[in-house]
């Protein structure tokens, strides 16, 4: 924020700024999709399935060209969609004239275990790595665009890319008690970069709008 516009409308008064919000349920779930490579654009036609997992989470069936825009994913007043509960969206049996929006621990703990994010930044990994190649500068810049729409900073790129190397290291003790067929510092980086793109995906610049 611009400090002298700070100091002239500290209370924005004036608005000299948007105020601070969180993108509503849908557009959570949708820019997840979306950074996975996995939103499906179509629009009409019937809705989305959704499916219970064995941990009592609620997610949209995964199909061949991805999961639809939430505007097109089934709703049922006794299964809600876990992720879009959390995050605020409005209950079925009222007239809803005015969504509103918390922030509570929990969202931060749906984001950290739900599969909808985990897969998500599995396959987001995979897009980077796929779109820049092994240049580990090059994918934490594009994850940084990808995710905020931005270049990182010298000190932000300096900062993920030792996350990443820390991150790379703790994987590859766990890949190596595996005996996967898959090369093994192959695998601990994927996984190490899905990690930060989870990371990056619980992010309050992800999540909301300034």
């Amino acid at each position: 924020m611009d400090a002298a516009r700070l100091e002239k409308d500290p209370d924005d008064a004036l608005l000299s700024r948007f105020p601070l919000r969180r993108l509503d349920s849908d557009a959570v779930r949708d820019s997840i999709l979306k950074l996975a490579g996995r939103l499906d654009p179509a629009a009409f036609g019937p809705p989305q399935p959704i499916k219970l997992m064995p941990d009592g989470e609620v997610i949209g069936e995964d199909g061949k060209t991805g999961e639809r825009r939430t505007i097109y994913l089934t709703s049922r007043r006794t299964h809600p969609v876990t992720l879009l509960e959390t995050f605020d969206a409005p209950f079925m049996n009222p007239n809803c004239v005015r969504r509103a929006q918390s922030t509570v621990s929990s969202q931060a703990l749906e984001l950290m275990n739900s599969d909808l994010a985990r897969q998500a930044s599995r396959r987001m990994a995979g897009r980077i790595v796929d779109s820049v190649g092994d240049d580990v500068s090059a994918q934490c810049a594009r994850l940084y665009w990808l995710a905020f729409t931005r270049a990182p900073s010298a000190s932000e790129l300096e900062s993920m890319q030792s996350t990443l190397a820390a991150l790379e290291r703790e994987w590859l003790k766990q890949v190596q008690t595996e005996g996967s067929e898959e090369p093994v510092k192959t695998r601990a980086h994927w996984l190490a970069l899905a990690t930060l793109c989870h990371t990056v995906l619980n992010s309050a610049e992800f999540l909301y709008v300034d």
